[in-house]
């Protein structure tokens, strides 16, 4: 790829919030939340691929994410 197409590329990345948008602006890149594990489970509960009974809080951690977006500079 030339450096142009990686610009361009880049560019439309940020346009469209691909990589920083949402709790990314505020968290930074690859944001998690419990809340959002939360909701995903209970949705996957609803749609019979885990046990309501599962504990999907052993499946995550959140100690290495939601340092902002500066400490990937």
């Amino acid at each position: 790829m030339t450096d142009e197409q990686i610009k361009y590329g880049l560019q439309k990345l940020n346009e469209y919030g691909v990589i920083v948008s949402g709790d990314a602006e505020k968290l930074g890149i690859g944001a998690m939340t419990a809340e959002r594990w939360q909701s995903f489970f209970d949705k996957m509960v609803k749609a019979g691929v885990f046990k309501p009974n599962t504990n999907y809080k052993e499946s995550f951690t959140l100690q290495f994410v939601n340092k902002g977006l500066d400490a990937y500079k």
